[in-house]
């Protein structure tokens, strides 16, 4: 693909590139501002990617993760009628409780733009991380280790974080059955590199640092590993893992530069779910260690196909007003409300989650959900405005 980006040193910017030095001040502009002003990059944190299909390569497993169905009858607004979609994992609506595990391998990305490079493996001594390294961070968090976990008000167990959403979303179905658990089971891969020459920019220094890619160059690099690396299969959810890198749209004008951290996906004929989270320690975002990692996956969770269809939904947090949506992502009308949980000694932050009757109920059905709450830590008290306008209740 083109070279659409220049790499930023020392305030200078490279001239080799002389197309691209337009585009890259206004990025650095249009960041500048945003930081000056709200004290955060422009923050459309997860993008969904539609399936793709590519054949299996290197013999590998063409069985794909745990997965169950479910039919549903909305009662908001015109949209009475039922959605039918699919979970990872059992079912929290079958008549016998059960649960199962999930498979999630961790790829470390190491990123180097023109020479700056971002690794989720080196030690971090910026902040509170106490030279503790990225993905180490991660595995010591609770999203993989299991903690005392407790939402709205109603203990869900000693669960990983999205286990314990799940659970806590469904509880008034489930009646708080141990049998429903739907665990991860992490593995870590030694790491990639993806060497972008001068398809990238960074910005700002030192600890603020912050290494921007063209969000396109990053999918096509991410699939081909896919196919190349011997560890993965569809057996399994993938999770590549950057440190302080995001992802960029601003080659496809008029767009105006937004930055996205993480994003979700699926490809294959026999079902390659998979994620890019960025553990963020810059300061210069709203989302911070592990938000968006919990991000990822607990959309994965609730949306592994990206096929599952909601009455329309919008105006609230990620979808901004005047648009509307109709997918089930759970993270995105809670972009920016986080979570703050203590573990090993460090403050992890995980995106607060829309319970599934938030997207489906109209405002006098019950939630399913603990405590009858419409969200993991109680923000949203009723279901989604139908929209437009959309908003919540």
């Amino acid at each position: 693909m083109r070279n659409l980006f220049s790499n930023r040193k020392g305030g200078k910017v490279n001239t080799h590139m002389k197309k691209a030095v337009a585009l890259v001040a206004r990025i650095a502009a249009a960041m500048a501002a945003a930081v000056l002003l709200t004290g955060v990059i422009v923050y459309p944190q997860g993008i969904s990617s539609p399936a793709t299909t590519k054949p299996e390569a290197n013999g590998k497993s063409s069985r794909s993760i745990p997965m169950s169905t479910y039919s549903f009858v909305a009662t908001k607004g015109r949209s009475k009628k039922p959605y039918t979609g699919r979970l990872v994992g059992t079912s929290p609506f079958a008549s016998t409780l059960s649960g199962s595990t999930i498979p999630v391998v961790v790829v470390p990305v190491v990123v180097n733009i023109d020479g700056t490079v971002f690794d989720p493996t080196a030690p971090n001594y910026c902040g509170s991380e106490g030279g503790v390294d990225a993905i180490t961070r991660i595995m010591q968090s609770p999203i993989v280790e299991p903690t005392p976990l407790t939402f709205n008000g109603i203990d869900v167990g000693n669960v990983q974080y999205v286990d314990g959403f799940m659970r806590s979303q469904f509880w008034q179905t489930i009646n708080g059955d141990p049998a429903y658990t739907n665990a991860f089971i992490f593995s870590v891969t030694a790491p990639v590199t993806i060497d972008t020459g001068t398809i990238g920019i960074t910005y700002q220094s030192g600890c603020q640092q912050l290494g921007i890619l063209d969000q396109s160059f990053v999918r096509n690099q991410i699939l081909s590993l896919l196919q190349s690396l011997p560890e993965v299969s569809p057996s399994q959810i993938v999770l590549f893992v950057t440190h302080n890198v995001a992802l960029s749209a601003a080659n496809q004008p008029p767009a105006p530069p937004a930055t996205a951290l993480g994003y979700h996906a699926v490809t294959g004929s026999a079902p390659q779910v998979y994620a890019v989270a960025d553990y963020n320690t810059t300061g210069l975002l709203k989302a911070r260690n592990t938000t968006v990692v919990s991000h990822e996956l607990a959309e994965i969770m609730m949306d592994p196909l990206i096929t599952n269809a909601t009455p329309a939904w919008g105006g609230i947090g990620k979808i901004p007003a005047g648009s509307c949506q109709s997918i089930l992502e759970v993270a995105d009308p809670l972009v920016g409300t986080q979570v703050a949980i203590f573990h090993n000694g460090y403050t992890y932050n995980l995106v607060e989650l829309a319970y599934f009757s938030w997207f489906f109920n109209g405002p006098t059905t019950p939630s399913l959900g603990a405590s009858g709450a419409f969200s993991s830590n109680g923000a949203f008290k009723g279901p989604a405005v139908a929209c437009p306008p959309g908003g919540t209740y």
